[in-house]
């Protein structure tokens, strides 16, 4: 949408997006939210006529009214539509979509396999990198899958997932998470580390471990810790958008998403250790509502926000609900594993 909540319309859909958006709704229709059902069988029956490729997985790119846009594959994109089909399976009661979630792992396997077997390709045609980020969302999308297909095939792929963050992905000299590799998987030199994705593998470890895959810790708390000493804006709850690994900072605005990610691993935080963390969670949500949600049109949010803690964008990109609806649901989950009352601990009802 516009600033001013009306329509914006690029010219295009991106899959990554709508199969955020058929999570969302599939996993709204659990929590008993009304209405959500009908909407994600919408959005997966559009996706399921206009998003795949002629040539194996998911395109870049549909139409606004179907068809294809930007036929090329990016992994990131195959990672969501996993993750969507799984909480459709779940919302839907059908089997459909685990079907059709192996066979994109399948094509997964197939078209974006490495040589060296370590993780996957990160787009097609390939662009001579390896990057972090849509391996951690994709071990983020086979959890969900092994949920709701537990003989299925993605176990073994998380046991290897796992392996890469803990032989290539972390740092443990300096407690970092790597973005950006060459083809080797050595860090790039101008790499810049994200606080957001050390709380969002702070969370996915978690996750992992409670699924019965590796151990989360120490790893989680060396990224935990790092993100709070360097990716913090002293005096605030905002998170940083990029530091060095020496914890320098690179940026000096805060996109939303890492809010989001900070309030997730918090809530795992709480649900650990028996005690609610009322407090940083309560702050975390003050900051999240004052600088990106009470500013914005209703209904809608502020992204991204600069030094001077104005927006820096233009429109309201409709990916970020998928980080809003997950942090809530966390924080709902996590508030019922301790047996909180909402409204008495300062969580969301």
């Amino acid at each position: 949408m516009t600033l001013a909540g009306q329509p914006d319309r690029p010219g295009f859909k991106r899959v990554r997006v709508h199969a955020r958006q058929l999570y969302v709704f599939s996993h709204a229709h659990v929590l008993g939210v009304p209405g959500m059902l009908e909407a994600a069988r919408e959005v997966h029956g559009f996706l399921m006529a206009h998003g795949r490729s002629e040539d194996g997985g998911w395109v870049v790119k549909m139409g606004e009214a179907g068809g294809c846009v930007d036929p090329e594959r990016d992994l990131y994109d195959q990672a969501f539509v996993i993750l969507a089909l799984a909480w459709w399976a779940r919302a839907s009661g059908e089997t459909a979509p685990i079907t059709e979630a192996r066979r994109t792992l399948a094509e997964i396997d197939e078209l974006f396999a490495r040589p060296d077997g370590r993780g996957y390709l990160s787009r097609l045609p390939d662009q001579g990198e390896a990057l972090q980020n849509p391996h951690m969302h994709l071990l983020e999308a086979l959890l969900a899958l092994h949920a709701v297909d537990p003989e299925g095939p993605a176990s073994a792929r998380i046991t290897r997932l796992r392996a890469l963050f803990d032989e290539v992905l972390l740092d443990a000299e300096t407690g970092t998470l790597g973005e950006r590799f060459d083809m080797n998987w050595a860090p790039r030199p101008d790499d810049a580390i994200e606080p957001g994705h050390h709380y969002e593998w702070f969370w996915l470890l978690h996750m992992a471990e409670r699924a019965g895959f590796g151990t989360a810790e120490p790893a989680a708390t060396h990224l935990w810790d790092f993100a709070e000493r360097h990716g913090v804006l002293p005096g605030s709850a905002l998170i940083h958008d990029g530091l060095d690994r020496s914890g320098a900072r690179l940026s000096a605005a805060h996109r939303s998403w890492p809010q989001t990610e900070r309030l997730k691993a918090l809530a795992v935080r709480a649900e650990i250790s028996g005690r609610p963390e009322t407090e940083a969670i309560s702050a975390a949500l003050e900051a999240l509502w004052r600088h990106y949600i009470a500013p914005a049109t209703p209904g809608g949010w502020v992204d991204h926000i600069g030094a001077d803690l104005q927006p820096k964008v233009e429109y309201v990109p409709a990916s970020t609900l998928y980080h809003l609806f997950l942090a809530y649901a966390e924080l709902r989950r996590c508030a019922t594993a301790l047996g909180l009352t909402a409204h008495e601990e300062g969580l969301p009802a």
